[in-house]
């Protein structure tokens, strides 16, 4: 039973959060680029997730692949940046990618703009998760031949264009609420179309909210050198999670934190249990940073809808592009040591649960920092149970 005490106590705690991360991946699967600030729209993280890449289809009657890590190891040799160097999300020109492959001296690069010229460009559906999308097809120079020659098997650039998003399903959207439209709103009918809830090339929801108190966990689950400070063990990168904001502690990294994260000490005061966020419903943002309205900063809302089950592509050694495997030195598997006890969503009963999949509440865009004050205003009394056709269980 929740007592008032523990209520209170719990409500301390996780209004001494910041943000401590965020992240951008303009083309899917590969490494993201971490950012300062960055601005947060509707439908997620500006520039975040527009691109991915497929292996078209070879035979009659085939669909294409979509590229993911998941399956694709050496994705993740890539690496994006914003051109101009130094820009920042909002007067970014596009990507500049980087393929940078272990032991070979020599690197690759690409720029990709963010508003490409789509005149011309072919039309590919994408069928991602029972959603579909008509993207555009980027073409063979320079994009195809970048990928394809860096990756050795036949790639295409897609790319989705505001006007053609995916639409979230089951329960991952928020609550829809009844679109009234034009003509029939004035004569006083509602319509019946509800509000669609769009996405990008992200699998489910616009933004994904991880802790790095629930990081930690991880880390010391898996290697107990992280505890002793013995060992290859370097501490978990949370970038191979994918999230797009990292809450923690306002004084480095949760208390005891392995080697190889953030320096910084906190006291017991900063200690918000891991997998807390389980039960978030809703939290408030408060920007630090100006402009301020009438001498206060700026709150967002985010609502917290679904928990992100996870796959193995989260074994991933960055390194080597390849998947770890705790034979050989430095090897690391956590996808093994969440799955004995974080298969706590039974819509997803087969997968471990690491973070939330998040709305941000309102029609405007938002900017939000690093240093940005965080507070769970919200909290659900059980775990969220996951929903979205074909693929819940």
């Amino acid at each position: 039973m929740v007592t008032l005490s523990t209520e209170i106590d719990r409500k301390e705690k996780t209004s001494k959060m910041i943000v401590k991360g965020l992240y951008v991946h303009p083309i899917k699967s590969l490494r993201p680029i971490p950012l300062f600030d960055t601005v947060i729209t509707p439908i997620g993280p500006l520039h975040d997730r527009e691109f991915m890449l497929i292996r078209p289809a070879v035979g009659e009657g085939m669909q294409d692949e979509n590229m993911l890590i998941a399956r694709y190891s050496q994705l993740c040799l890539f690496s994006q940046e914003f051109y101009p160097k130094g820009s920042s999300s909002e007067d970014a020109e596009g990507v500049l990618v980087t393929y940078a492959p272990p032991k070979k001296p020599q690197k690759r690069v690409l720029r990709v703009p963010f508003r490409p010229d789509t005149e011309g460009l072919a039309r590919r559906k994408v069928l991602m998760h029972k959603t579909e999308c008509l993207a555009y097809d980027m073409g063979d120079t320079p994009y195809s031949e970048f990928f394809t020659h860096c990756l050795g098997i036949d790639v295409r650039l897609l790319y989705i264009s505001p006007g053609n998003l995916r639409t979230s399903l089951g329960n991952v959207p928020p609550p829809q609420k009844k679109v009234s439209g034009g003509l029939l709103s004035l004569l006083g009918f509602s319509s019946d179309e509800e509000e669609k809830h769009n996405i990008t090339f992200a699998d489910c929801a616009p933004l994904l909210i991880t802790t790095e108190w629930s990081l930690r966990d991880v880390s010391r689950r898996f290697h107990h050198v992280a505890e002793t400070g013995g060992g290859p063990h370097r501490g978990l990168n949370m970038s191979k999670f994918r999230p797009n904001i990292v809450l923690g502690p306002p004084h480095g990294s949760p208390r005891g934190s392995p080697r190889g994260s953030p320096r910084g000490n906190t006291t017991s005061d900063d200690v918000i249990p891991a997998w807390d966020e389980d039960f978030w419903a809703e939290l408030a943002i408060r920007s630090q940073h100006p402009p301020y309205i009438d001498g206060k900063s700026e709150c967002h809302k985010i609502l917290l809808t679904q928990n992100c089950a996870r796959c193995r592509a989260i074994n991933v050694e960055y390194d080597s592009g390849e998947f770890g495997n705790v034979n050989l030195p430095g090897g690391e598997e956590p996808f093994k040591y969440i799955m004995q006890d974080r298969r706590v969503d039974p819509g997803a009963k087969w997968s471990p649960i690491f973070g939330r999949y998040g709305w941000l509440e309102g029609k405007e865009s938002v900017k939000v920092s690093i240093g940005d004050k965080v507070e769970v205003v919200r909290r659900n009394e059980e775990r969220t149970r996951f929903y979205w056709p074909g693929i819940s269980t």
